[in-house]
């Protein structure tokens, strides 16, 4: 292929994926006052990250809004009250810098205001008051189901110590639904080295084993 038909290709190719894009953010469903996190999810899917204050819940996003070309990183955030239902909807033009962009940054989702509890790794778990909104929520979902969503949904932007996953823990009855919760929350533990507070939250063996494995990586 010549150089000259080559180009004409690319320009080809980003004109339409510019397009694509636009027409995309234009379908778009707007986020309204009122909407539940079940609304909010089907249109923007699930959050980057995700924090908890006595006031509500707060989701961030994280995208691309205008063309290919000359259009802006943007971060959004959508706040929920007390009952799950948005209160607000705010979208941030992010330009991150070098150093931003390649950071690990420790404690995504903690509110700022409250004092996690830092680890030799320098990763941070909840604080209690987050964990406290956390648990009281799960426990209060009718469903194993709707438990595990709203586990998976925190993990997304929170990390654990063991002695809080061992907490959510107590809350399922049977080493099997514990196990399938504990997946969710593995790879979040700040301190894996205590593994030994979450394998007590299980009744057999081969529970305690596969939480070891689970927590330690193996």
């Amino acid at each position: 292929m010549s150089k000259n038909r080559w180009m004409t290709f690319v320009f080809t190719c980003l004109f339409l994926l510019t397009c694509s894009l636009s027409a995309s953010a234009k379908s778009k469903q707007p986020i309204e006052r009122g909407m539940t996190k079940q609304q909010v999810t089907a249109i923007l899917g699930k959050p980057k990250t995700t924090s908890f204050n006595e006031l509500g819940d707060k989701w961030m996003y994280e995208g691309w809004k205008g063309s290919l070309v000359g259009g802006d990183q943007v971060r959004t955030y959508v706040a929920f009250d007390t009952t799950g239902k948005v209160i607000r909807y705010e979208e941030q033009i992010y330009n991150p810098s070098p150093s931003e962009a390649n950071a690990n940054h420790p404690h995504p989702g903690i509110t700022p205001g409250y004092a996690p509890m830092p680890y030799p790794d320098g990763a941070y778990c909840l604080s209690d008051a987050a964990f406290s909104i956390l648990c009281k929520k799960v426990k209060e979902a009718s469903f194993d189901k709707d438990k595990k969503n709203l586990i998976e949904v925190a993990s997304l932007g929170c990390y654990y110590s063991c002695q809080q996953c061992a907490q959510i823990l107590k809350i399922f009855s049977f080493d099997s639904e514990k196990t399938n919760a504990l997946k969710l929350m593995a790879p979040r533990i700040v301190d894996p080295q205590n593994v030994h507070v979450i394998c007590q939250q299980f009744t057999f063996d081969d529970g305690k084993k596969q939480a070891a494995r689970l927590v330690m990586g193996n």
